[in-house]
């Protein structure tokens, strides 16, 4: 019952982090409650929030179904790490005012 709730409290911490990110995309301004700091790029700054918010999905589905192959299994933590890796990035570049290398 107790990772049940941890796994839905997950899941909707992830939706709306996933959510305020898309605003922030859309919009390309940072929402009032959330606006304390002076964000340089807002943009930047919700698709990092969106990586996180996609990020926490692969990892509750992986332990909530017991049952996918190992393969499957393991190319969702590494999906899952990946994008809890590189969103928390994004944040602190949108925060610092560094730019993203050229394409």
């Amino acid at each position: 019952m107790f990772l049940t709730t941890v796994k839905v409290l997950a899941m909707t911490g992830a939706c709306l982090n996933f959510a305020l990110g898309l605003h922030m995309l859309i919009t390309n301004r940072v929402p009032r409650p959330f606006s304390r700091r002076q964000q340089r790029r807002p943009r930047l700054f919700g698709a990092g929030l969106m990586l996180v918010g996609t990020g926490v999905v692969p990892m509750v589905a992986n332990s909530m179904l017991p049952d996918l192959p190992l393969e499957l299994s393991l190319a969702l933590v590494v999906a899952s790490a990946g994008c809890l890796l590189s969103g928390p990035v994004l944040v602190a570049m949108s925060v610092s005012g560094v730019s993203p290398p050229p394409r």
